[in-house]
């Protein structure tokens, strides 16, 4: 038996497999497969407590298959009916792709189906700039857990940015949007259990500063990104050694130099701030004062227009939320 995510039988119109849950500390069959899945199968697994179910791994294989044809679907269709509507079901399919793809990060199926899903969000989102606001609220209600949600949350904002700063191409747009979504997939070389803790030990602090490194290691060669776009990916966790060294007041500054790339830096702070106005379960969210605080701090004098487009975009998208 393997785990399963409730949120992993959306979508579904019958069970793929037999379903099981844990009762008194035993696993016990809950539903049987071909069971019609709706509304009230869901409300009671969540009233009984199961905050995960269990299926044959035999059947795991198939139940992927099922998903991955859902968001296949969704995905080419976006703007067909009712955006919004077509939105959600997208946010929810395509997260459940990202977790596939961290438990299997070498498997080119699962990884191309992503990434032509976010190319054609990409071009979804710079036709519907409008539902910016709404999406943002839609990922915030559902509570993924911070490695689905951050990817997509900071990618769009970054989208939002590259829009309203009027330098770059749609195509540019879009090769930025995948490698901020992308940039963290080297993730999948950690252990879950370790994303969720505060104290590290300095093994595992070693653990998350390779992970770009290892997202570029899986990436290239299987996604069309172009190699300055793998670099921003490899360069991107190089400003949280940058901010860390200056508040040891110390540092070199010909390697800052290297650290402050014009697009790594757009990537990695919007990446930064929507980390920060969000929060983790180790840490709270912080204020947006806050974000733009050590957004200051870390990039320093190199970029003042570029921070101001930062403070500006950020202001008028909040605004428009009240």
């Amino acid at each position: 038996l393997v785990p399963l995510p409730i949120r992993e039988l959306f979508h579904l119109s019958k069970l793929p497999s037999d379903v099981y849950g844990i009762v008194d500390g035993l696993f016990q069959l809950i539903f049987e497969r071909g069971t019609k899945v709706d509304k009230e199968i869901i409300m009671s697994l969540i009233s009984a407590g199961h905050r995960q179910v269990f299926i044959y791994e035999k059947d795991f294989f198939n139940l992927v298959e099922i998903q991955q044809e859902n968001l296949r679907n969704v995905s080419r269709s976006l703007s067909i009916g009712n955006p919004m509507d077509k939105t959600r079901k997208f946010l929810s399919l395509l997260c459940i792709n990202l977790r596939y793809l961290y438990d299997d990060p070498t498997n080119d199926e699962i990884l191309n189906l992503q990434l032509q899903s976010l190319v054609n969000f990409s071009k979804f989102l710079l036709k519907n700039s409008n539902l910016q606001i709404a999406i943002f609220e839609e990922i915030l209600k559902q509570k993924y857990h911070f490695t689905q949600s951050q990817p997509l949350l900071s990618s769009i904002f970054l989208l939002g940015i590259l829009r309203q700063s009027k330098q770059f191409s749609p195509r540019e747009c879009e090769q930025l949007f995948l490698a901020s979504y992308f940039k963290d997939i080297g993730m999948a070389a950690i252990p879950s259990e370790l994303y969720d803790r505060e104290k590290l030990t300095l093994k595992e602090e070693a653990l998350f500063r390779k992970h770009p490194e290892e997202s570029v290691r899986l990436l290239q060669g299987r996604i069309g990104l172009s190699r300055d776009k793998l670099k921003i990916i490899e360069n991107h966790h190089l400003f949280s050694q940058l901010e860390n060294r200056n508040k040891r007041h110390s540092g070199n500054k010909d390697n800052d130099v290297m650290m402050c790339g014009f697009e790594t830096m757009l990537v990695n702070m919007t990446d930064v701030i929507a980390a920060m106005i969000t929060g983790r379960p180790y840490q709270p969210a912080t204020s947006l004062f806050d974000a733009f605080q050590l957004v200051r701090s870390t990039i320093g004098d190199q970029y003042p227009q570029e921070f101001k487009l930062f403070v500006t975009y950020f202001k008028n998208f909040f605004d428009q939320m009240k």
